[in-house]
């Protein structure tokens, strides 16, 4: 159990490190997430000053009033005093703002049209989320820093895809719809429905190539492919003959800013205009998974781990004199309270 006593200025703790890998990691950092056992409040504080060895680890965190607490400075309160449950997570990174995460604030992505115009944004991680009612155009990704959010000019990183205009009275009908896509470290799973004629074969060209023969006339279909930040092409042929393209974006994890770790999967379907074939207007639509060490809850291994390496009970106590509750001792009066009989 840690001890610490409430606005003491700093509070030193030695931890054991379950991880034996934490302590080689060069840029390792170690992440206080505290728990108070009666209110629930959660803070979170940086360990300052590290000293790791073989058996222990030791840390400083700082006291703060409410207004002036800081994750990446470490200063916290822990108001309410009394117990409160510790865990220590691994983190790779410099304490340096949107360098590592920050589980008080959220990065975002924004998505814009050629124009600039925004069409959707959010938090990030972003899991299998759907950008719908796309027109024909070139749209970019951006994700934001959260010290430095939109309409900053300031972004991480900006991905591109393309959403094309067809018409069914030259290409037929659309034969795919990507409906979701997940990813990982390694590899990104894409989810799609199939009408194309059994037989019709289904290629993933990029540096590693993937192919699917359909099987039935309707058919529900996922494949997982190797992450590539050069991406793949998908198209339908028909024997040696091509028969449609699909995406150009399917799909590719983008490490290219790898101080911050984001890494994006893009799926795309295309606009129809089917009003040539008597049909309605089909709009188009991309499926991403964005994920960022700099969130809280990123999964990502490479950068935070998934469960504390570290876990314990930290008891706050109330200065001497400060106490909430405190007790006065009886003073004894100078005059006796007998009562005499004559």
């Amino acid at each position: 159990m840690l001890q610490a006593t409430y606005n003491d200025n700093t509070y030193t703790f030695y931890v054991t490190l379950k991880d034996a890998q934490s302590s080689t990691v060069a840029n390792s950092l170690y992440l206080f997430k505290f728990t108070n056992d009666m209110s629930g409040a959660v803070k979170y504080g940086y360990g300052q000053n590290q000293v790791v060895n073989d058996r222990y680890a030791k840390f400083n965190i700082y006291s703060t009033a409410f207004e002036d607490e800081d994750v990446l400075t470490g200063k916290v309160n822990f108001s309410p005093n009394g117990y409160w449950k510790y865990e220590v997570y691994w983190v790779k990174g410099t304490l340096a703002a949107c360098d590592v995460p920050n589980p008080t604030k959220n990065m975002v992505w924004e998505c814009t049209n050629a124009g600039g115009d925004v069409i959707d944004t959010g938090d990030l991680n972003a899991e299998n989320y759907e950008i719908k009612n796309l027109v024909a155009g070139t749209y970019t990704m951006k994700s934001y820093c959260y010290a430095d959010l939109p309409p900053s000019a300031n972004f991480n990183t900006a991905n591109s895809f393309i959403i094309n205009e067809k018409l069914c009275s030259v290409g037929g009908k659309r034969l795919l719809l990507f409906t979701k896509v997940t990813s990982s470290e390694l590899t990104s799973t894409i989810s799609f429905t199939s009408i194309a004629p059994v037989g019709y074969e289904i290629r993933f060209s990029g540096a590693s190539n993937y192919s699917y023969i359909v099987k039935t006339s309707t058919e529900n279909i996922t494949m997982t492919l190797a992450n590539d930040v050069n991406g793949y092409t998908c198209q339908v042929y028909n024997g040696a003959a091509l028969v449609d393209t699909y995406s150009d974006f399917i799909p590719r994890a983008n490490l290219s800013n790898l101080n911050f770790g984001d890494e994006s999967t893009v799926i795309t379907n295309d606009f129809y205009d089917e009003l040539g074939c008597s049909q309605d207007v089909i709009l188009g639509s991309a499926f991403f998974t964005w994920k960022s060490k700099n969130n809280a809850l990123s999964p990502s291994s490479d950068y935070l781990s998934n469960d504390p390496i570290e876990i314990g009970k930290l008891l706050v106590s109330e200065q001497l004199g400060e106490e909430q509750v405190q007790y006065t001792q009886n003073k004894t009066t100078g005059t006796t309270n007998y009562i005499y009989n004559d």
